[in-house]
């Protein structure tokens, strides 16, 4: 008996097609590292249906929201190499890293299946501001450095990571102002500008209380009409919120491949891009390799931003860089 469990052992590692069709069947279960309402949990469950369908293999939801993120992140970068396991990535990797002692695990820590979104921030004033354009504002902040105020809780949520990073790269400074509600405190004179992100800026537009003078985007973007992003007035800020989907770097290579032709075919379909415009999430598939590329560099450039800031807790990890 001993003898055949050997040769059958045997057979397992030297047939991988066979070991690997079996691994195939499993389960897949999709840590979501954040509440089922918040935008996390909202593409996954608009995704999870089309992704099982993909796969051909069922997949469960494990939502594991805390610290910002962080509980799912870090289960998600230790989860076996079997492929059963993957993980939506949000923004957090990029910046907890260098923001919480306790996380442990960074961008290098996944293995990229693909980007699923990509949500902007849009730099706002109030629509009876005197400022009209991004120059209008950038001048007035150069006039008087320090004293003209914007909303700033330091939670560092994309939104405030844009604005930080804006002010950074364009040399300047603000007065922040904690604890108000965007909307009200623009049309009070409480703050004079604001990030916000892309859907919550589309509704203040529409109701009449802002105006738009830039977007964090790469590029133009279709809702935003006239509205440049801050690249094309030479300010290299595009950076927003964002949802990719990962293995653990140690999955197996048999394993990433279904899952990357899966999701590739799932952001190709028009009605889950449809699905996921319509929930605010605006789809902006990226392949594995400019997904990984894109995120290490915003990873970089957070500990860079964050380290200026003062508010790096590896500060010397990245004076060696």
């Amino acid at each position: 008996m001993q003898r055949r469990q050997a040769i059958g052992l045997a057979a397992a590692l030297f047939l991988p097609g066979r070991a690997w069709a079996e691994q195939d069947r499993r389960p897949v279960s999709l840590i979501v590292p954040d509440f089922p309402t918040a935008p996390a949990g909202i593409a996954a469950r608009l995704l999870w249906a089309p992704l099982a369908g993909a796969l051909g293999r069922s997949v469960t939801l494990d939502f594991r929201p805390g610290a910002g993120g962080i509980t799912g992140l870090m289960a998600g970068a230790h989860a076996h190499a079997d492929g059963s396991v993957l993980t939506l990535l949000t923004p957090a990797i990029a910046a907890a890293p260098w923001l919480a002692s306790r996380m442990d695990n960074e961008p290098p820590d996944f293995a990229l299946i693909g980007r699923i979104s990509f949500t902007p921030e849009v730099l706002l004033v109030a629509a009876a501001s005197p400022w009209r354009t991004l120059s209008d504002l950038l001048a007035a902040l150069r006039a008087a450095p320090g004293r003209i105020r914007t909303a700033f809780d330091g939670a560092w949520t994309s939104a405030e990571i844009a604005e930080v990073m804006l002010l950074d790269r364009a040399g300047l400074a603000a007065r922040p102002v904690p604890g108000v509600r965007a909307a009200s405190a623009l049309g009070d004179g409480r703050i004079a500008f604001v990030m916000r992100p892309l859907p919550w800026a589309l509704a203040a537009i529409a109701a009449g209380g802002v105006r738009a003078l830039a977007v964090s985007a790469p590029g133009p973007v279709a809702a935003l009409p006239g509205v440049p992003s801050f690249r094309a007035r030479g300010i290299d800020v595009a950076i927003g919120s964002w949802l990719a989907l990962a293995a653990p770097a140690s999955a197996w290579a048999e394993s990433l491949a279904p899952a990357r032709t899966a999701l590739h075919d799932v952001m190709a379909d028009p009605a889950v891009r449809a699905a996921l415009a319509a929930a605010g999430l605006p789809p902006a598939w990226l392949a594995p390799e400019p997904a990984r590329v894109a995120i290490a560099a915003e990873y970089h450039a957070l500990g860079r931003l964050f380290t200026t800031a003062g508010v790096n807790v590896r500060q010397s990890a990245v004076a060696a860089r």
